[in-house]
Parts: C-alpha cells; sequence; structure tokens
C-alpha cells in the first residue's frame, strides 16, 4: 500500500512540476488557441465541458478531463466556418497503468484575403493566414474521484504577405509556447461508469505564457445515466470579458445523442445545438454554433474511435492478475455445450448463502447490466445450491449502511460487502460490449477467507443470447463448486 501512494504522489507531483517548469513568458498573441476543438461540446455551447468533457475531445477545455479515461482514443475535428475560414484538429490519446498520455496537432487557415486601403478600397496586394498548435499532455487519476492534467503546446503563426511589385515575401512568423493545467472532481467515483448519479467539478488555467490568450475555466456538471447538464465559466486573465455557457446532453438510446446550450455574456446570448451517433466503437458528432468574435457561423464535425477496453486505468492503476485464480478463466464458444446439471436437493444447512453484486457495464447501459445479474440471481436460485439474497434486501441492508452497490468490482470491495450482507461468498463482475459481441466475467469471492476462489466468463453474439449465455455461466459455476467438493 506505501509503494502504491508514493507512486500515486509521484505521478501527481510531475505533472505540477511540468506545469511549473514549462510556465515561461512570452510576448506573442495566439488567438485561435481559445478556439473550440470539441464539436461534442461546441453542441452544448461548451457548458459544464470543464467538468463533464469526458473524452479526449475534452482536454483543451480542461486536460484532467482525460484522467479517468481508460481506452486507447483518437479524436479528428474539421471546423468550416460560413467565413470560408478551416480549422483541423487531430489527437491521440494512450493510457497505461501509471497515466494517460495525450497527443494534439491543431490548425487554422484562412483564405487569401485582399489588403484594403484606409478608405476600404481592394489593392492588388494579398494575406492569408496559417496557425499551427503542437503539443502533448499527460494526465493521472487519484484514487476514484480526482483527477489531473496538463498540456504543453507549441504554437506557430505564419502570416503570409504577396505585393504585386516584390511578389511574395515572408511576413509574421512567431513560435509561442502555452501550457494547460486543470483539476477535476467527480463524486461517483467507478460507479459513474455505471450510470449512477455524479456531480462533477472541474478548473482549469489555459494557455500559460501567452499574454492575451491566458484564461480560466471553471465547470459544474451532473451526470446521470444518458444524460449530463453543465455551466462554465471563462474569464480572460488579459481583462477580456468573461463568457457564461450552459449546456445539456441526453442519449435518447445508446446510438443517437441529442445536445444543446448558450453562450452567454454582457451583450449576447448564442445559442448552439448538436447531435452524435454512435456504432461499435465509434462516434460522430456534429455542432452548428456563432462566435461574436468575428469569425462567424460555422460548421463543426468531430470523429472518435476507441481501442481496447477495460476498468483498470479508471483507478490510474492497473489491475493485477490474481495468482489464486490465474489461469482458471474460460470462454464458451457459442458452438460448444455445457453438460446441464439438473436442480440438486441439498440439506438447507449445507446450501451456500451467496449475494450478487450489481455487474460493472462497460459500452452498455447500467439498466442492462443489472437486467443480467437478475438473470444470474434467479439461474443460481434455481439450481437449489445456493440462499441467494435478493436485490430488495441487498439495497436495504447496504443503505443502511451508506454503501453503494453500484461500481463494486475489486476483491476488496466484494470482500466489505459480503461481511455487510452476512453471507459466505458473492459474485462481482462485468457485463461488456465490444465490436457486437457481448461478454460476461464474474468472480465468485469467499467472504470468510477473503479470496477470489473461481472466475469464469462467457460470451455470445447477440443480445437473444444473453439469457442462454447467462444459463451457462450459472452451470459452470455449479460445476466447479462441485469439483471442489468432490476434492475435499
Amino acid at each position: 500500500m506505501k509503494k502504491r501512494v508514493n507512486r500515486n504522489a509521484l505521478i501527481a507531483i510531475t505533472v505540477l512540476v511540468l506545469t511549473v517548469a514549462f510556465n515561461c513568458d512570452s510576448h506573442a498573441a495566439v488567438n485561435y488557441l481559445n478556439l473550440e476543438m470539441s464539436a461534442r461540446g461546441a453542441g452544448m455551447a461548451d457548458g459544464g465541458f470543464t467538468a463533464i468533457g469526458d473524452q479526449l475531445s475534452g482536454i483543451n477545455c480542461n486536460p484532467a478531463n482525460a484522467a479517468f479515461l481508460t481506452r486507447i482514443e483518437g479524436y479528428v475535428m474539421d471546423n468550416l466556418y460560413l467565413s470560408e475560414i478551416n480549422y483541423l484538429i487531430l489527437n491521440g490519446l494512450f493510457p497505461t497503468g501509471l497515466a494517460n498520455f495525450h497527443a494534439m496537432f491543431m490548425q487554422l487557415n484562412t483564405p487569401v484575403d485582399k489588403v484594403t486601403d484606409l478608405n476600404g478600397n481592394d489593392l492588388t496586394d494579398t494575406v492569408q493566414y496559417t496557425g499551427n498548435v503542437m503539443g502533448f499532455g499527460i494526465s493521472k487519476s487519484v484514487g476514484q474521484y480526482f483527477g489531473l492534467g496538463t498540456n504543453i503546446k507549441f504554437a506557430k503563426q505564419d502570416m503570409k504577405l504577396t505585393t504585386s511589385s516584390t511578389g511574395q515575401k515572408p511576413g509574421l512568423d512567431l513560435m509561442s509556447p502555452a501550457i494547460d493545467a486543470g483539476l477535476l472532481f467527480r463524486s461517483g467515483g467507478q460507479a459513474e461508469d455505471t450510470g449512477a448519479l455524479s456531480f462533477r467539478l472541474g478548473a482549469a488555467v489555459l494557455n500559460l505564457g501567452t499574454e492575451k490568450d491566458m484564461a480560466i475555466r471553471a465547470g459544474i456538471g451532473l451526470k446521470v445515466a444518458g444524460l449530463s447538464l453543465g455551466a462554465d465559466m471563462k474569464s480572460m486573465i488579459s481583462g477580456g470579458v468573461t463568457q457564461f455557457s450552459a449546456g445539456a446532453e441526453y442519449w435518447v438510446v445508446n446510438m443517437l445523442g441529442l445536445r444543446g446550450g448558450a453562450r452567454i455574456t454582457p451583450t449576447s446570448i448564442v445559442p448552439s445545438v448538436g447531435i452524435g451517433f454512435k456504432l461499435h466503437e465509434f462516434e460522430l458528432d456534429y455542432a452548428f454554433t456563432n462566435y461574436s468574435d468575428g469569425l462567424g457561423a460555422t460548421h463543426m464535425i468531430g470523429f472518435t474511435g476507441w481501442i481496447g477496453g477495460g476498468t483498470a486505468a479508471k483507478t490510474g492503476e492497473a489491475q493485477k492478475p490474481d495468482t489464486k485464480t490465474a489461469g482458471k478463466q474460460m470462454v464458451v464458444e457459442p458452438q460448444q455445450v455445457v453438460q446441464p446439471i439438473q436442480p440438486m436437493d441439498i440439506k438447507p444447512e449445507d446450501k451456500i448463502n451467496v449475494a450478487v453484486a450489481d455487474l460493472t457495464g462497460q459500452n452498455v447501459s447500467s439498466m442492462e447490466a443489472a437486467t443480467i445479474a437478475d438473470f444470474l440471481r434467479g439461474e443460481l436460485i434455481n439450481s437449489g445450491m445456493f440462499n441467494v439474497i435478493e436485490r430488495s434486501n441487498m439495497d436495504k441492508i447496504l443503505a443502511e449502511q451508506g454503501f453503494q452497490n453500484t461500481g463494486c468490482t475489486t476483491q476488496e470491495c466484494a470482500i466489505k460487502m459480503g461481511r455487510l450482507l452476512n453471507v459466505q461468498s458473492i459474485l462481482v463482475g462485468s457485463f461488456s460490449k465490444l465490436m457486437e459481441i457481448y461478454y460476461i466475467n464474474v468472480r465468485l469471492v469467499d467472504v470468510e477467507q477473503g479470496l477470489a476462489v473461481m472466475a469464469e466468463s462467457v460470451k455470445c453474439k447477440s443480445a437473444e443470447e444473453l439469457q442462454d449465455a447467462v444459463a451457462q455461466l450459472s452451470q459452470k459455476i455449479m460445476q466447479r463448486i462441485i469439483q471442489n467438493r468432490k476434492k475435499q
């Protein structure tokens, strides 16, 4: 435990040291650093995105938004302003057990414009502006509830001037370093990933190292199931106008999300709207918004893709394999048949008192995960080998003790829950979906011994096969218990 705490402290200190080390002075003003880089956030007018921007696209509002991400993630976005300005963004995230690392590239291009004289008359001279930003960052979760993050960015402005007499000649060419630093708090901890109610707070200082673009952002948000609500405040340190925004996102079904919000300044209220589509491991986002700073209206399209899965990085620590059960997991292919075990007539005193904790959902809703847990309880009851505590009784007992059922995936949490429920064993695990394949993974934890005594898995290719898969899983658990009793 001491080594784990020291390691977390070391990562947190590293993030803060990087923040100080790269806080250099620069007189270059890189205005485009404050442009939005998230089509999802823009659809909500960035309302609360400092606190609820829990995708790679949210790191421009708060780099700590990446602290709890657990999968390799890529993001591409293109802004097409109606004034023909184009803004392209490429981001990548690589999570590890120690921290999450991310990289970014942004480019702003303006069309070739004619230069005018003081009277507004067009001259034969033209100008074109290009802005580029390259950077990298690191984010780290500290336990279940807190996240830290920082981005180090190098921004370059290039303005090309063309005159009728001399042709093209160099214009403005500036390189400016900048850094972001942010904090994030989520009250729901790991249970948030199963759709449980969670309150969020976020704060960030952006673009340290540039005079004109340094900003402070603070956000508040609420997340539950498919609904996210948030509000943000953004203030320019150089004395610019303070902007407030509020927004909402609601996933009507797993594949379709609707967004809306508004930016509020002393002189205007500007609405934004957006929509999101999820398909397998990809998400496509669209937003339409407007800016009051001369850029005007814009269409924003973002594309996000994920690779892999898992829950280890949600707490910033990789889950280590249980050496007592390593090598014992099995996956039942659809064509394999598990020989059914008939309901057994066992004396009441020989039955095992067991509880089934809510399963952690990965790429599925919390309701779907809870339904699978109910299927499993029913199968265990029908086996005749177990005394299964009902879900309603579990919730009542745990509520009296101030213990939350959702999000309990670790062995330590399972043992604590089992002792509160006064059972011999407890089943914990996850229900996930990856590339149209459903996976159910469970571990049986012996509460008295404090050990995970078995781990089993099943998978199926469609939702229609899930109940049969749960029946297979219960049969496998029963077979393992019978085998263990014979050995004794």
